[in-house]
Order: structure tokens, then C-alpha cells, then sequence
């Protein structure tokens, strides 16, 4: 399904059609569908996850990712040096990466290594902090058109964050805009009841 609408009322006045139809003539129409995009994607990950948590994560991911037919085409495993990050950052860029994910850094600190690094490499901070739950310290970022998404450590291996709400949007469009972000508000609180706003990532690879 890709849309659905529901008029309650038996009957609407002509003046509401009329103003629906007035509303949606300048877009030229009510919906649009874009296809996801092959992107290619780089993952900076702090060497401070352990094995058996980065192996989870990188599981998790792995089944994320193939679900929209995106593939990592680099692991990087990083310390927490500033520095080094920022060179990692530049130079997945250069070779093509059209989306970084940054695994393990701490939105709440001013001094994470990874947020220090994209500064320093030029990135220009969109977004610190997300209005859904779990999620609020998920972080986005643009370095050179590159959207980089900022995953926090503690949202490393659910299904039912807001990386799995705006994952989407990226990988078709590319961006998504600060209103988007903000209405991510409405029914923020992610849990059983909103599973019908992610991927169907387990339905789908079930057997």
C-alpha cells in the first residue's frame, strides 16, 4: 500500500473538495513515490564496541541496508582521535561514498571525537538530537553533499528507532528537511503500536 485516505462524514461540502483541490494544484498533485537509490555506503565505527557488540551491530545493519538494496562498501574501525577520524571522513568521500554512518559517537557531548572530526573536516551540522524515542540522540550531518547520519551507542541494535524512520527518506531523496525532522514529533514514541511505520525488515526475510 502506498496510500490511503478515509472520509468519515457520508457527505462533504463542495467548498472542502474545492479547497483540497485549490491546495494540491501547485504541486502539481497529492503524492509522489521516489525509488530508493543504490547508494554507497561508509561506516565509521569507534573501536571502543566491543567484538561480539559489533558483530551484532554490524548483523543488524547488514539486514537493514540489504532490505533497500544498499551495500557498505567500507568498514572503518576508528579511535577516538579527532584527528584521524576527520582524514577517514575526507577520504571516504573522495572515493565515492554517497552516505556515512557514524557508529558509537555521544551527541550529548560537545567534545566527541566524531562530532570534533566532522567539524574540523568542513561538515555542516543540521540536526543534534531527534523528537522520537528511542532515537533523540541520533545526528545529522552534510560534508560535501554526503549526508552523514550519527548513530548514538545505546540505539546501535533496535529495530524500532528513528534511523529506521528517516533511513528511508535519505536513501531516495538524499536529505531530509528540518519540517520533516519535526514531524517525526507526532506519535514519537516508537513502540508496538507504530510498527507500521518501518520497513518490514523480519516479515519480509521470514521463511
Amino acid at each position: 500500500m502506498i496510500a490511503y485516505a478515509q472520509i468519515t462524514p457520508l457527505a462533504l461540502p463542495d467548498k472542502t473538495i474545492e479547497a483540497v483541490e485549490r491546495w494540491t494544484q501547485p504541486a502539481g498533485c497529492l503524492l509522489s513515490v521516489t525509488p530508493f537509490f543504490p547508494r554507497s555506503i561508509g561506516l565509521l565505527l569507534s573501536e571502543r564496541c566491543d567484538p561480539v557488540a559489533r558483530e551484532r551491530f554490524l548483523n543488524a545493519l547488514k539486514k537493514k541496508l540489504d532490505w533497500f538494496g544498499a551495500t557498505i562498501r567500507e568498514i572503518v574501525d576508528l579511535p577516538p582521535d579527532p584527528e584521524v577520524i576527520r582524514v577517514s571522513l575526507v577520504d571516504a568521500v573522495a572515493s565515492g561514498a554517497t552516505l556515512i554512518l557514524i557508529a558509537g559517537s555521544n551527541a550529548m557531548d560537545p567534545l566527541d571525537p566524531f562530532l570534533l572530526a566532522s567539524e574540523r573536516a568542513g561538515a555542516r551540522m543540521e540536526r543534534i538530537g531527534i523528537p522520537a524515542h528511542p532515537g533523540t540522540l541520533l545526528w545529522l550531518a552534510g560534508y560535501k553533499g554526503v549526508p552523514l547520519i550519527g548513530l548514538p551507542r545505546c540505539g546501535l541494535f533496535s529495530q524500532t528507532t528513528v534511523f529506521d524512520l528517516i533511513l528511508p527518506k535519505l536513501l531516495a531523496s538524499g536529505r531530509i528537511s528540518p519540517e520533516e525532522i519535526a514531524d517525526l514529533g507526532h506519535g514519537g514514541i516508537l513502540n508496538r503500536d507504530m510498527m507500521f511505520r518501518f520497513p518490514p525488515y523480519e516479515r519480509e526475510s521470514a521463511p
